[in-house]
């Protein structure tokens, strides 16, 4: 297993500083969840991961150019009348299909294909979440970020996301920002606790819940807040 590494990273946002000497590091392959507080920067770490934005300053080490990037925003645009289908289809048509996934495997015959004949504007939240990840995940990509996919989606449908996640993350490296950590518990995911400033502390599961299997994502983060005091 080798690493992407991001070290001593500094970025502002015009009116305010985001990171002061950040690092960080994901493993390649791997699942990572970024976790961390509101406005701590996030997204922003996936805007310059993918080149969206421009570091002031910073070492970047085994990524790949970002045309071999998928990035997942947390918002997509999307036309409302196309079905599930078409959307699998439009994914794999620009773009080589990754052979972990198939139309053939227990996962896609029993949640993707109740969806594909479906239009994209009567399917719930969480199914259309579920839609992106997915389509997003079949194409071959070297790296894959996944912006706040948990967000706003209902229980079972975050279970499906995060087996789509786990799955991506055994073959290549995946990176995901989320404030949801319970769903990720049978999961082999690093988590990477973000500060704006110093080493983003990395911990497993049970290291997060110190081995107790009744953790809210509260008591976590109440945990993490409480080592960076």
């Amino acid at each position: 297993m080798s690493q992407l590494t991001i070290e001593h990273l500094n970025f502002s946002h015009p009116k305010h500083p985001v990171f002061d000497d950040v690092s960080i590091s994901f493993e390649n392959p791997g699942l990572s969840v970024i976790l961390g507080k509101n406005g701590i920067g996030k997204s922003t770490l996936l805007d310059l991961i993918s080149h969206l934005e421009k570091p002031t300053s910073g070492d970047f080490a085994g990524f790949p150019p970002a045309k071999d990037m998928m990035y997942v925003f947390q918002s997509i645009a999307y036309s409302p009348d196309t079905t599930g289908a078409q959307l699998m289809a439009m994914y794999q048509q620009m773009n080589h299909p990754n052979p972990d996934f198939t139309t053939d495997d227990d996962f896609y015959k029993t949640v993707i294909t109740p969806l594909l004949d479906r239009q994209l504007d009567v399917l719930s939240g969480g199914e259309l979440t579920v839609m992106f990840v997915y389509a997003s995940a079949a194409i071959d990509k070297a790296l894959y970020l996944f912006d706040e996919p948990l967000s706003g989606v209902d229980p079972q449908n975050q279970t499906h996301i995060v087996s789509i996640l786990d799955r991506l993350g055994q073959h290549k490296p995946v990176i995901v920002t989320s404030h949801i950590v319970v769903p990720f518990q049978e999961t082999s995911a690093n988590f990477k606790f973000l500060t704006p400033a110093g080493p983003a502390v990395s911990h497993t599961y049970a290291e997060l819940t110190h081995g107790g299997d009744t953790a809210t994502d509260l008591d976590i983060f109440l945990g993490l807040s409480e080592e960076q005091a």
